[in-house]
């Protein structure tokens, strides 16, 4: 699958333009997509099915690619859901709709192709749905009887949630139902086996009961409403949902141990039947393909392999190594050609360096920008109609000099969702004339400094319509040039819109200029028209560094009343739109709850909102999936939780190393605190292959044939960590790291105690970007009389640069 670019105009003027003086936030427009370094490819088969050639990605084509792309500065990895993974993700539906979110992350990430497809003889594991209305429960129930199957599982997995209206029977998620199902270590290893071996007897006995209603029971209408597919072909379908252009490596091995086979070796005709449909599915969606420039031959490459009678072969046949040579290379130059095509059609190849470098960044702030608009910002509404200051701040900015409307508030008080939603009305009011540029502090390797985000911005103010200024070059005093271009816009009547969120610290130093002369330059008067949004951290104005005239500017702004001061208490927000709030949370994650416990549980929040800065994202981590699953596991009452931050944390923390043990988690944990900034998936990944003390926790009996972290095992914990992780963009690439400062803290004084803990987490760190194993890393544990050397122990790494163009993601590293 292909993750096309998006252009709002074939002229690649207009897309330059529209993004560099923000029209493209205007109500009609489509943000292009963002040419990312990075290309994310999600590997999906069935459980042991495509081994040898899901082991040649790993250990051929992989590596091909990622030298090939290294001298470009991209990253090139591949997320197998099957590597190192015991368990069949199609047994559990829980697992889908994780693995649809990562798939939803590839698309939206990875430059190119997102997704790789393996289809072959077999149909696969069929998925089980997550709920069942009522009567569809009670139809398959008596027909499962009429037919002599045992419906017990079906009454013991299937539970009646009465909280929903209309009620539905919901299937238990066999990780909550059993707290040893996904932890892997050798004190639970006996538990895990057992409780594995007893949902696989009742997943098959499930499966059995509902593909019999579904063909004996024909005469059940409901069943024609559940799709019972495999979790190949429900992936697929999702993907295609989000692209139409497709890249299919398919294999056709013709012998009997390669398809769906029943009980005495007899074919199983349902899956059979399902597989020829799916198949016939892939080929139409193909070959339907809008996209003209994709030719259809391209998207499938069909790769036949003749079988000896006993169903055996020689790795070393020839035939079979011609095979695995063409699917290699096939993929290889699929994968090349789809960048570089992502590339022709997008507009970086019609601009000079300096542009490219300009429209990146402002592509990803409002990337940014876009995504912070889809959440809900509780007491917005009654904040525009109703806040005087804002009020006569907006009426003052339309007719003449005016301060700019500042935000303040401590880390997670609702600043950059607030200043977003004020950019977004200001868009709105001002028409389609207006031009905004939009900086949130420290999203991007580029704008960690305010002095380097006062420089950009002056070179993007320099391309606004109508600013009758020459362009900004080493030489030009980017103050003067700034306060020039603010008259120029006032006087042609053109109103422009400047945010900046997340202003934490301006003590630092650049080019022996201080943050604090630029700081002090945007606290200054505006001209008529000119919409300046500043979200500031309230700890910076008692810093002791601070200069004589930032004080007396503030206490001006404070004296005209042209700020906000968060969190939002209760007199901006009442209880009814809290109380709808959390339903339509929960809706979202598709929890239900009664309405006496929301009720309660919004009267408590309500209660806190004028006691605790961080309410709102207390709230936020309250209603997130993993954490309900922990409040439901432990037994606790979600109307009776305690709001301390520092307990909810701790309770996040509980319940991954509940999951998967806590040394496991101390790894990722450790890892992701220790990075300076941020750390790229593939980098973590990489970091966790190389530890020995990894593979030996979690492979207690049998080490794995590739010493690779096992994606899905990140992808599982990453989704339970939830809203503690945050993504940030360094050199176009993916980076994630604490959402937080006080959740680093947390990790750090949790985790990171020990001297000897911090010695070795920055090591493994150095010995990766220093190459230290690039080659191999041997594994010795003496105990285990295990002794692996040479090329068994690759890890399969990612080679490092020779050289950066861009000296902070050096730095970085």
């Amino acid at each position: 699958m292909v993750s096309e670019p998006i252009n709002n105009n074939n002229n690649s003027t207009d897309v330059y333009t529209n993004v560099i003086q923000g029209k493209v936030l205007l109500t009609g427009n489509q943000l292009p997509k963002i040419i990312w370094n990075q290309i994310k490819i999600l590997v999906i088969s069935n459980k042991n099915e495509f081994d040898i050639e899901r082991d040649l990605l790993v250990t051929e084509t992989l590596p091909k690619l990622q030298q090939y792309f290294l001298t470009q500065g991209i990253y090139v990895y591949f997320i197998d859901c099957n590597l190192n993974w015991d368990f069949d993700i199609s047994k559990n539906p829980y697992h889908i709709l994780r693995y649809m979110k990562e798939i939803q992350n590839a698309y939206e990430t990875s430059t190119g192709l997102f997704l790789l497809n393996f289809i072959g003889n077999k149909y696969g594991q069929i998925v089980l749905p997550i709920e069942l209305s009522t009567t569809d429960f009670n139809n398959i129930k008596n027909s499962a009887a009429d037919l002599g199957k045992d419906v017990k599982p079906l009454e013991r997995w299937y539970v009646l949630d009465d909280k929903l209206s209309p009620s539905v029977y919901k299937l238990k998620d066999p990780d909550e139902n059993s707290t040893n199902v996904s932890s892997r270590s050798l004190s639970t290893y006996d538990l895990n086996t057992h409780e594995n071996l007893e949902w696989n007897e009742a997943y098959i006995t499930l499966v059995d009961l509902f593909l019999s209603v579904q063909y004996e029971k024909s005469n059940v209408k409901s069943m024609y409403d559940i799709p019972l597919l495999s979790s190949v072909e429900m992936l697929f379908n999702y993907s295609t949902k989000l692209s139409s252009s497709g890249c299919l490596n398919e294999k056709s091995k013709g012998n009997e141990y390669f398809i769906d086979t029943l009980a005495g070796g007899r074919l199983d005709k349902i899956r059979q039947e399902k597989l020829k449909r799916f198949r016939e599915t892939v080929i139409n969606k193909f070959s339907n393909n809008d996209n003209n420039d994709l030719k259809n031959d391209d998207n499938r490459t069909i790769l036949n392999i003749p079988w000896k009678d006993n169903g055996d072969f020689q790795s070393n046949d020839s035939d079979y190594q011609r095979y695995l040579r063409t699917l290699n290379a096939s993929i290889f130059l699929r994968i090349k050609s789809l960048y570089e095509r992502s590339i022709d059609l997008s507009i970086l190849h019609h601009l000079k360096p300096s542009q490219q470098i300009l429209y990146n960044e402002n592509l990803m702030h409002l990337t940014y920008y876009t995504k912070t608009l889809t959440s809900t910002c509780l007491g917005l509404e009654h904040f525009i109609e109703n806040n005087y200051s804002f009020k006569q701040w907006l009426t003052l900015a339309n007719t003449t000099e005016h301060y700019p409307y500042m935000i303040f508030g401590s880390r997670a008080s609702g600043k950059t969702l607030l200043s977003t939603k004020i950019v977004q009305y200001l868009i709105n009011t001002l028409g389609k004339n207006v031009q905004c540029i939009i900086r949130y502090v420290n999203l991007t390797s580029k704008s960690r400094q305010l002095s380097e985000i006062f420089s950009s911005i002056c070179t993007q103010m320099g391309l606004l319509q109508n600013v009758l200024v020459g362009n900004i070059d080493q030489q030009t005093n980017r103050i003067e040039y700034y306060q020039t271009i603010l008259k120029n816009l006032s006087k042609n009547q053109k109103p422009f819109i400047l945010m900046i969120d997340g202003i934490e610290d301006i003590t630092l130093q650049s080019q022996h200029i201080s943050c604090n002369t630029f700081y002090q330059t945007l606290l200054q008067l505006l001209p008529p028209k000119v919409y300046v949004i500043l979200s500031v951290g309230r700890s910076i104005h008692s810093s002791s560094s601070y200069e004589i005239p930032i004080r007396e500017m503030i206490e001006k702004i404070e004296k005209e009343n042209c700020l906000i001061e968060l969190p939002f208490t209760s007199e901006t927000i009442n209880l009814s739109d809290l109380t709808l709030f959390i339903k339509s949370e929960l809706n979202l994650i598709q929890r239900h709850i009664t309405d006496s416990v929301i009720q309660t549980l919004s009267k408590s929040i309500y209660q806190q909102l004028d006691k605790q800065s961080q309410m709102f994202y207390i709230l936020r981590l309250i209603l997130n999936e993993s954490y309900l699953d922990y409040l439901s596991l432990e037994k606790k009452k979600v109307d009776s939780i305690d709001f301390n931050l520092d307990n909810i944390l701790n309770n996040y923390i509980d319940h991954c190393e509940q999951k998967f043990g806590s040394k496991i988690c101390s790894f990722i944990f450790n890892y992701i605190s220790s990075s300076q900034s941020a750390i790229s998936e593939i980098e973590l990944l990489d970091i966790l292959s190389c530890n020995n003390e990894f593979f030996l926790e979690y492979y207690s009996k049998d080490l794995p044939k590739y010493l690779r972290f096992p994606p899905s095992l990140w992808i599982a914990i990453k989704y339970m960590l939830g809203p503690l992780l945050t993504e940030r963009y360094f050199d176009l690439k993916v980076v994630i790291c604490w959402s937080h400062s006080f959740i680093r803290r947390h990790m750090k004084q949790k985790y990171l105690k020990r001297v000897e803990d911090i010695r070795i987490a920055h090591r493994d760190i150095a010995n990766y970007f220093l190459e230290a194993f690039i080659e191999s890393k041997p594994l010795i544990d003496m105990n285990r009389n295990v002794q692996i050397r040479g090329d068994n122990g690759r890890r399969f790494i990612l080679q490092q640069p020779l050289l950066y163009s861009e000296v902070a993601y050096n730095y970085r590293r």
